[in-house]
């Protein structure tokens, strides 16, 4: 009988159905792993079946080659498809940072474009504040063209919508070319195909970041810099890839654009910026290492594209490193090493990826090393710096923040996402090359040979199906428009219809109150033309002077007329008279509140002069002052940026800065006129932002031609002029002299950077040669911290209380610095003590409570030898500088030690730094 049995169905045959069955119920009836593991199983039975009764020869390229170049890049855009349907359809998404890009978008349109400007000053926006100065303008660049292109036939809302999901369905297609020309075909769909699944999560990209949080200046950052990355290395003849030597034209072309794309990503996201100086750095060096016989070409091209680069990009980043003073902190600091490391080691190494295609994609890092595949290790080298990026110990070691204050605003854990890309692209590599030994193995059956990479991929990317399966099976209208699920749409439209009405042609602002990070109203600007101050937290928007105050009295002094709420809170409405109301069954409702007696007058005056109003322009205010008499002054109620001037009947007058309110980081401008007669207010571009805007716009001109005809350039590079060979030599001249000036910089200079100071010493430097301890408030009992790995002095036994340590760090101190960890511990004292310390006139530094809610102060008692010559309490709201001087002792060196203490230590990550150092 059995034999009877076996002569139906094969042992192949019934492991297929075994296993598409219990793949089957674990997909049904479990949720997590378990159903993974059965997506993965019915996915490679499937096509174990559909491949059974055809022999291999059938089997191997039956897809045929004309096919075989675009089938991948349909397969991705049906995925971008499903993820982006409603905003294909002309839905936009109320979440998260969306209207807040289409509230930049439209200001770009509407108040700078028309006059010949992607930059400059609106009033649009708090009490003013400078557009596209201080965030990278290439998102709203992208909104604007998909608008020119559609002849603005679409509302704001749907351009928006369209240009969104074209810019998913650009960024996949863009990031896939990449990936061809990389690892090949097959890998770089694998990886593609994981990074668009992958759900990721706050500040680690994925499409929860991007679509739904409305993230997405990076990813287009991403996807124009792999298009540069492509072009530089097709120049250098980088990759899996084997393509014929390129000529002359197709080298012209290359460098143009890599020059080109590199730029429009550096000016979409300001990581960009740091993308593509770190990737192209990596082509450059791998070119060089593997073609050392063409070295001197190697480097000209590279400082070509720099060259043109950096023309490109000048309008925005120069101009910009003068305006720190003015950049709002938006910097989150790196991860702690042991973090990543035990994240790394769990498989948790990035949140919602299973540690599958993680493993998998280090895997293939090895694997490009041994088999010494090109295009897989200029991944494997991506990876590896981005990673490192994303450490603290090694943006302490490279002591980034005394380069340049820009370097303390960069959000260092979003390093995280940028290397995801070449992870997922090494994971596909991986699977390939498994799939090759499999399918070239001379024994074995040939459906097994088909269905373990199938599996194996499989398994890799069902934990990322699920959870987007289970979002677009909820992304309804009720999920995918509202800000909230409780909002009720309908409420919204009726609320947006009636805005429209809101504009009488008089230049009110209207506020927006609502919670922290909710930024539905920035919709509403574009649907009536009226400025918008919005109480709250602001993504891209990086101007520290900036209103955030929900204040009856300074909505009336900046010229709020009507104040939306969803707030119904008596006290926060006087002086206001509730006008609409739109109902939200599910949810409260939308209140609409008008100032009671407005007046426009944007102006405060100290003293008897008469003011009224002339002009209200976006870079012009003119004001008519008369009954002057000596010590008035005028404020004008518009936020203080560089540019700004005043004129009175055409003779210059001094504009101060004035604090507008102690809480608040703003300042207005304030004159002191002489005489009656024509104010007149205007903002006017530096020397600096006029120049380097013409040197950019001169060299787009020449860019982007070149890259679409490069036979333009007249000079062939076979038969270049004997000049360009010699700029060869100098260039190679130029890199030895960077190696130099940057080595000489990191030994001889300052250990850090204090305003006024002269640093000498730095305590963090040498926290090596530390002791650590803690000691009981009232017995003195002491207990020596262990110093187990990576320089910390562990202060608790209990594994649960990790943070009880003293280390390096690097935390928000007015900027990202580095600094040192010292988490107190109730009813003992932790002390630190540096040996042999070399004193100067003082010890200077800075100290911060990091990240925590309210609570017990924070003392640090300073001791140097035996004597104390300060304590420094600190609070969430205290000054962060400290300032103690020790030119009295006579000695040249003393032990110093630092001691930290807290009535209770709850959520007190305390952090500090400090220097020997001297006045300058």
């Amino acid at each position: 009988m059995w034999n009877k049995i076996r002569g139906v169905m094969d042992r192949v045959k019934l492991a297929h159905w075994f296993a598409m069955g219990l793949g089957a119920a674990l997909w049904w009836f479990f949720s997590g792993p378990l159903q993974w593991l059965g997506i993965a199983l019915v996915v490679s039975t499937a096509l174990g079946r559909a491949s059974a009764g055809s022999d291999e020869s059938h089997r191997v390229g039956w897809i045929p080659r004309s096919v075989k170049s675009w089938i991948f890049p349909i397969l991705l855009t049906a995925v971008i498809v499903a993820q982006c349907w409603p905003w294909f359809l002309g839905h936009m998404s109320l979440r998260g940072d969306h209207p807040i890009h289409l509230f930049k978008a439209w200001v770009l349109w509407e108040r700078l474009l028309p006059d010949l400007d992607i930059m400059g000053w609106s009033h649009d926006l708090h009490a003013g504040y400078p557009a596209n100065m201080l965030y990278p303008p290439g998102v709203d660049l992208w909104i604007c063209l998909y608008r020119v292109l559609t002849l603005g036939l679409f509302d704001w809302m749907t351009t928006y919508a369209h240009a969104f999901a074209l810019a998913m369905w650009f960024s996949t297609l863009a990031i896939y070319s990449l990936g061809v020309r990389l690892v090949g075909r097959g890998a770089a769909f694998i990886g593609t195909l994981l990074f668009v699944l992958d759900k990721g999560g706050f500040n680690e990209g994925g499409w929860s970041f991007s679509i739904v949080d409305g993230v997405w200046g990076q990813l287009l950052a991403l996807a124009f810099g792999c298009l540069g990355i492509r072009s530089l290395v097709t120049l250098y003849g980088l990759g899996s890839v084997v393509d014929v030597p390129p000529s002359s034209s197709s080298v012209v072309q290359a460098v143009f654009s890599a020059a080109g794309y590199g730029a429009v990503a550096c000016l979409c996201h300001p990581n960009g910026l740091l993308f593509v100086v770190i990737t192209y750095g990596i082509a450059v060096i791998m070119a060089a290492v593997s073609q050392l016989h063409k070295l001197p070409s190697v480097l000209l091209l590279g400082g070509a594209v720099a060259a043109l680069l950096s023309a490109c990009c000048a309008f925005f980043y120069v101009p910009l490193m003068g305006f720190g003073d003015y950049l709002f902190n938006l910097a989150d600091a790196p991860q702690t090493t042991a973090a990543l490391a035990e994240r790394a080691l769990d498989g948790t190494f990035f949140r919602h990826t299973l540690g599958l295609p993680v493993f998998l994609g280090l895997w293939g890092a090895v694997l490009a090393l041994v088999t010494r595949r090109q295009g897989a290790m200029f991944c494997a080298a991506i990876l590896g710096v981005f990673v490192a990026l994303s450490m603290t110990h090694v943006v302490i070691e490279l002591r980034l923040f005394d380069i340049h204050p820009f370097f303390a605003k960069l959000d260092y854990r979003r390093f995280l996402f940028m290397a995801k890309l070449p992870l997922f692209l090494l994971a596909g590599t991986a699977l390939v090359i498994v799939w090759t030994q499999i399918r070239t193995k001379p024994n074995g059956d040939s459906h097994w040979k088909t269905l373990a990479p199938v599996f194996l991929a499989s398994l890799c990317l069902a934990p990322l199906v699920a959870p987007m399966v289970e979002t677009l099976r909820d992304s309804g209208e009720s999920k995918v428009r509202f800000a909230e699920d409780e909002w009720d749409w309908p409420a919204l439209v009726s609320f947006f219809e009636y805005a429209k009405t809101l504009n009488d042609g008089q230049p009110y602002r209207i506020a927006y109150v609502d919670d922290h990070d909710l930024h539905t109203w920035g919709v509403v600007p574009p649907l009536n033309g009226h400025p918008m101050y919005k109480v709250g937290f602001m993504p891209v928007d990086t101007f520290s002077g900036r209103f955030s105050v929900w204040d009856p009295e300074t909505f009336r002094k900046l010229g709020v007329r009507y104040a939306v709420t969803r707030r119904k809170s008596d006290n926060n409405h006087i002086g206001f008279q509730l006008i609409k109301t739109f109902a939200a069954p599910k949810g409260p409702p939308v209140l609409v509140f008008e100032l009671n007696d407005f007046r426009f007058e944007p102006w405060e005056v100290v003293g008897s002069a008469a003011v009224e109003l002339v002009e209200w322009e976006r870079e012009q205010v003119v004001l008519n002052v008369s009954q002057v008499t000596p010590g008035d002054k005028v404020t004008l109620r518009v936020a203080y940026f560089p540019g700004w001037t005043a004129t009175l009947n055409g003779q210059p007058l001094a504009v101060e800065p004035t604090v507008y309110d102690p809480r608040m980081a703003v300042r207005l401008m304030t004159v002191s006129p002489s005489e009656d007669g024509l104010l007149r207010f205007e903002w006017n571009k530096s020397p600096v932002q006029r120049t380097t805007g013409w040197l950019s716009a001169l060299f787009w001109v020449l860019v982007i031609p070149m890259s679409i005809r490069p036979t333009l350039f007249p000079v062939t590079w076979v038969n270049r002029p004997r000049f360009l060979r010699v700029f060869e030599w100098a260039t190679i001249g130029a890199v030895i002299l960077m190696v130099f000036l940057l080595g000489w910089f990191y030994w001889f200079s300052p250990p850090g950077r204090i305003e006024g100071v002269h640093t000498q010493w730095s305590f963090l430097d040498h926290l090596g040669d530390a002791e650590v301890w803690l000691e009981d408030e009232r017995s003195g009992e002491i207990e020596a911290c262990d110093r187990p790995s990576l320089g910390r002095w562990m202060c608790s036994l209990d594994p649960k209380r990790d943070w009880n340590y003293v280390g390096p760090h690097v935390g928000n101190i007015g900027g990202l610095r580095a600094c040192i960890w010292a988490h107190p511990s109730e009813r003992r004292i932790l002390r630190i003590r540096f040996p042999d310390v070399p004193l100067g006139q003082m010890i200077v530094g800075r100290h911060e409570i990091l990240g925590a809610a309210k609570g017990a102060d924070v003392t640090l008692a300073v001791q140097v030898g035996h004597e104390e010559i300060g304590q420094l309490v600190k609070s969430d709201v205290s000054e962060t500088f400290f300032e103690l001087s020790t030119s009295r002792f006579d000695s040249s060196s003393q032990d110093v030690t630092f001691s930290v203490t807290a009535p209770k230590s709850g959520a007190r990550h305390y952090c500090f730094e400090a220097y020997v150092g001297e006045k300058e």
